[in-house]
Formats: structure tokens, C-alpha cells, sequence
């Protein structure tokens, strides 16, 4: 099966692909860890490509993460389900503070190799304001448009282990 899961960031992308990946084995790919290297540097376009490029040629794949520059249109093109997590703002905002805490001074598996949570303002703001823009509602109206058959939008955790239990119980099948 290959997954694309997109979503506002705190939302628990990262979260709801290693559960998926319990179900299905499928091996995850954190885009996070394409897009940056150590101490948050951006990592050369082509080669970030390049790593998404290949990963796309497995069978099976989960990618997490909204980086349209990576692959997008093979992404979501290949993609069986393109889940959409649409929690609210204040959740994700308290799902990243509280991540940030938990994992303080711990490497988180879903970011690049020294890369830590850092809660700047820039990024607080980020959660609150800039990720809800006019432009990125328009990006996931367009996918949800697209991609009709295959677009999943979950709002709640409620949904999210909703879907979660569906899917096990498919794969027990």
C-alpha cells in the first residue's frame, strides 16, 4: 500500500504514519528528514528529490509531510490513500509543545540527524497562523478535488484512531 499523509503541522503526521507502518509494514519516510540535515540546513533541492525519487519506486511506502517541491504530483499520483489531518490549530499547537518537552534533548526519528524541537516564536506563530493560510486551505481544497477517490480527511484523534482501527481490521482480512 503507499500513503501520503499531509496535514498542519502538530497534527501528528509523523504519529499516525509509524502506526500505520505497524499495521502494514510498510516502510515510512519522514520528509523532514529529506528536507533538512544537521542543525536544520537545508539539504541541496536535487538531492532531496532525488531521495524522495527513489523511495516512490518501492512496492509499499508511507511519506509524511507537505514539502510540494518533493515529489509532490508522484506522490499523491501513486499514492492508494492521501490521508489529510485537519486538527485544529490550538491542538496541534499543544501536540507540538508538548512533543517539544517530551523529546527535550532527544533525536526524534522523524527529523534529520541533529535536528532537535525548537520552540521559537517564528514556529509557535507558524502552528497558529501561517500554516492556516488562504494558499495552504486552497492546496488541500485542490487535493481533495484531484484526488476524489483517495483523499481522507480526519479531524480529530477520534477519526484518526477511527481510521486506523478500519484499516487493521482490513488488513486482518
Amino acid at each position: 500500500m503507499k500513503t501520503a499523509i499531509v496535514g498542519f503541522t502538530g497534527s501528528g503526521k509523523s504519529s499516525m504514519a509509524r502506526a500505520i507502518a505497524k499495521i502494514t509494514s510498510d516502510p515510512v519516510l519522514h520528509l523532514d528528514t529529506v528536507h533538512f540535515t544537521a542543525d536544520w540546513q537545508r539539504r541541496p533541492l536535487p538531492e532531496a528529490r532525488a531521495l524522495v525519487e527513489s523511495f516512490c519506486d518501492r512496492e509499499g511506502w508511507i511519506i509524511e509531510g507537505n514539502y510540494q517541491s518533493l515529489q509532490l504530483q508522484r506522490r499523491f499520483a501513486e499514492a492508494d490513500v492521501i490521508l489529510f489531518l485537519n486538527i485544529n490549530r490550538f491542538r496541534c499547537f499543544r501536540q507540538a509543545v508538548h512533543r517539544a518537552f517530551r523529546n527535550r534533548g532527544r533525536q526524534r526519528e522523524d527529523l534529520a540527524e541533529g535536528c532537535y524541537d525548537r520552540l521559537t516564536l517564528s514556529f509557535l506563530t507558524w502552528i497558529l497562523l501561517g500554516s492556516r493560510t488562504k494558499r495552504w486551505t486552497q492546496f488541500y481544497r485542490d487535493l481533495a478535488e484531484q484526488y476524489p477517490q483517495k483523499f481522507v480527511e480526519l479531524k480529530s484523534p477520534q477519526e484518526m484512531r477511527g481510521w486506523l482501527a478500519s484499516l487493521q481490521q482490513a488488513h486482518d482480512l
